[in-house]
């Protein structure tokens, strides 16, 4: 869940500079054709008589490629199925194709296609013209308020930054780097990602990550009235981590990509201290046993991972149409030398039905994960990445202990778990579509509920669910996406008081 907070003076002069036309209808996903004589057509080649309008077949000659200014030609070249020389029709479904994936890239504002007469009878040049986006982006930008448990009256900020170039130096090649940090915790990650490795079908990517960080653990929430706090004492643990990740890819037809990581982290952990709401010292022994969220002092965390990705979706940012599927599973054994046992499934699937002449869609949404061993806690599914009322985790950190329960059950108790449902709808409009350094707006209104728990506890205790939902607008520029949203305004506003209770 990215909930991202625009700097809106800058969204503001970019409208102004841009311009601000009336919203019409949303961009057709079709081709655009030049006419070609269909004289031109090799006469040797037969339509299909049960047609009701024979298809006619060209020779393709050459394909010739407009407003280029960054992008190499041998990347647009990659989305295009057809090769010279190939027989096609104006009808071929493979153009489609190619023109969906290069708007899915993100590289692209625009791609339209014209057919134009070829030097000899029965042949055509494909001419793409295409309109670049600004590769380099802000891909992550997120503030907020937290307070430091146990000290309630220390208010600090945090937040995130990410910046990406999508296309470096013209070769569809992504180099980028992340932020996150707040007074007493950072972390930092880059990565280096090219998903057609020499032109080919196969991909690569590699990334490093540091992480300084700490976490309190114990009951997190705010309570309600019949609620009696009878405890202040929590756990601390401070850890640092710092790891490499590797990994193939291949793109199999137009859509599916099939992935395969290898993850390499040290993990170094301090001695757990327990501290009362006076962040002093305590002798209780009552203290929370963390021995199933993280190995004692210096750990090893080794993992393959793998993965699949089916996206159909028409655009990158503000997409109104296709689906989106995700399945991956991570693999963590002694025998890959790892401290860690345990196997990690997570599987996402999202879908778009597209209604009106606004370019209106709703979507609809479900996540499931199953963690079976004992993964770091880091690792296990938070309830702030599902919740639009608790910040979710930036590189690994959690910046809260915020933990508002909308429904009165058991998810006030939930914290790091291992077993997570979640299903979503969201109705989006969009309220702008133009040129210059703004391209589009999007107004969303979303709902959901998920589930989060303990696998061994599910059927122990209350159902532990919650109700999520968020409404605000979304917003693609020439210098990154941004939100503003309810759930970031949120952040904004330091919790009124935190306890906790057994």
């Amino acid at each position: 869940m990215n909930r991202s907070f625009p700097n809106c003076l800058m969204v503001i002069c970019l409208a102004c500079i841009s311009g601000l036309p009336a919203v019409g209808a949303a961009q057709e996903n079709t081709v655009d054709w030049q006419s070609v004589d269909t004289d031109d057509a090799d006469e040797s080649l037969s339509s299909d008589p049960d047609a009701e309008s024979p298809v006619v077949y060209y020779h393709l000659e050459k394909v010739d490629i407009r407003g280029n200014r960054k992008t190499l030609r041998s990347v647009i070249l990659r989305y295009l199925n057809i090769r010279p020389g190939e027989l096609f029709s104006a009808e071929d479904a493979r153009l489609d194709e190619a023109r969906y994936r290069m708007l899915a890239s993100g590289l692209f504002r625009s791609v339209n296609f014209e057919l134009k007469k070829g030097s000899t009878r029965g042949y055509v040049i494909l001419e793409i013209r295409i309109l670049e986006r600004n590769t380099i982006v802000v891909n992550d930008l997120s503030v907020g308020i937290t307070q430091i448990l146990p000290n309630e009256d220390q208010i600090v900020p945090f937040g995130s930054i990410g910046l990406q170039e999508r296309s470096l130096l013209g070769t569809g090649i992504e180099l980028g780097g992340m932020l996150a940090a707040s007074a007493d915790q950072s972390a930092y990650r880059i990565y280096l990602r090219d998903d057609h490795f020499l032109n080919s079908r196969f991909g690569i990517h590699v990334e490093g990550l540091f992480a300084e960080a700490e976490e309190y653990f114990g009951n997190h929430f705010l309570p309600g009235p019949g609620d009696t706090a009878i405890s202040n004492t929590y756990e601390v643990i401070e850890y640092r981590r710092a790891g490499i990740r590797l990994g193939t890819g291949y793109n199999l037809l137009t859509n599916y990509f099939f992935w395969c990581d290898l993850r390499f982290e040290n993990i170094l952990r301090d001695e757990p201290r327990v501290v009362d709401s006076n962040d002093i010292p305590s002798d209780d022994d009552s203290a929370i046993d963390i021995a199933p969220y993280m190995e004692p002092d210096d750990s090893v965390l080794t993992s393959a991972l793998f993965g699949v990705t089916v996206d159909t979706t028409n655009h990158p940012v503000l997409p109104s149409d296709g689906a989106k599927t995700q399945l991956s599973v991570e693999l963590s054994h002694p025998l890959f030398g790892s401290d860690y046992e345990f196997v990690k499934f997570q599987l996402s699937h999202r879908i778009l039905f597209p209604f009106g002449k606004t370019g209106q869609s709703i979507g609809v949404e479900g996540l499931a994960g199953l963690i079976s061993g004992n993964a770091p806690f880091f690792e296990q599914f938070f309830v702030g990445d599902y919740s639009a009322f608790v910040p979710d985790r930036k590189l690994g950190l959690n910046f809260t202990n915020l933990h508002p329960a909308i429904l009165d059950t058991a998810i006030k108790n939930m914290w790091y778990e291992d077993l997570m449902l979640s299903v979503s709808t969201e109705w989006s409009r969009p309220l702008y579509r133009g040129s210059g350094n703004l391209y589009g707006i999007n107004l969303f209104v979303r709902m959901g509920v998920f589930l989060l728990t303990s696998s061994a506890e599910l059927y122990t205790r209350q159902l532990p669910i919650d109700l999520t939902g968020d409404f605000g607008v979304r917003i693609d520029t020439s210098v990154g996406i941004f939100s503003f949203s309810f759930a970031s305004v949120l952040q904004l506003i330091p919790p009124i008081r935190k306890e906790t209770t057994e």
